[in-house]
């Protein structure tokens, strides 16, 4: 499944989740890199193959069963609204986090930060049982980007399928273990998405 959703939260959440994330009491936290699972698995040359890093803010609500943010009831109602949407049945949270990325004007959009994927399966076997959503806060023009290969396979060589941009209060579904990356944005001041990785139960 890959597919955007737009206008997928009900006005009320998609306000709430907006102010808060957008808001001047909300903790983000920095971090020099936006992904460092690019250098680990695929080493330099495939984590940054026609990309380049830029430090980023996050803030992890969601990761392997335990909360780890005051704002996990919010994230709770996002996941039951856009379950349903797309008509999947979730069976777990895996991870939950929200990302900033600031203005570059000294790049383009055809320039990516790392190429990565979300999650696999550690069997191997059951990659179709993850799913990953990315949801766009507010508007912007840094563009998701969905390249044709899939773990386990390395991403040096991909080529973008797909590329998506933020619209606010839109949603991006695809395979967790499928190779994408984010971009900074070049005119707008910020970037702000919430990625999702969720277990889902198979139709």
């Amino acid at each position: 499944m890959i597919m955007k959703s737009n206008n997928i939260l009900p006005q009320l959440l998609e306000k709430e989740v907006y102010s808060i994330l957008t808001g001047d009491f909300f903790p983000w936290y920095y971090s020099p890199v936006t992904n460092v699972k690019s250098y680990e698995l695929y080493g330099e040359e495939g984590g940054l193959t026609g990309a380049v890093e830029n430090p980023q803010f996050y803030h992890i609500f969601y990761n392997e069963k335990e909360r780890r943010s005051s704002y996990c009831d919010l994230i709770y109602a996002m996941v039951n609204v856009m379950s349903s949407a797309a008509n999947i049945n979730v069976e777990s949270i895996v991870r939950v986090k929200a990302n900033l990325l600031y203005r570059n004007p000294d790049l383009n959009q055809d320039l990516s930060n790392p190429i990565h994927h979300d999650y696999h399966d550690i069997s191997g076997k059951n990659h179709e049982q993850f799913l990953s959503i990315v949801y766009f806060v507010d508007d912007s023009d840094g563009d998701l980007i969905v390249f044709d290969k899939s773990w386990p396979d390395m991403p040096v060589g991909s080529e973008e399928v797909y590329r998506f941009s933020p619209e606010r209060n839109s949603a991006v579904f695809l395979p967790s273990n499928m190779y994408h990356a984010g971009t900074n944005p070049i005119k707008n001041d910020r970037r702000i998405v919430i990625s999702f990785i969720l277990k889902v139960q198979n139709s």
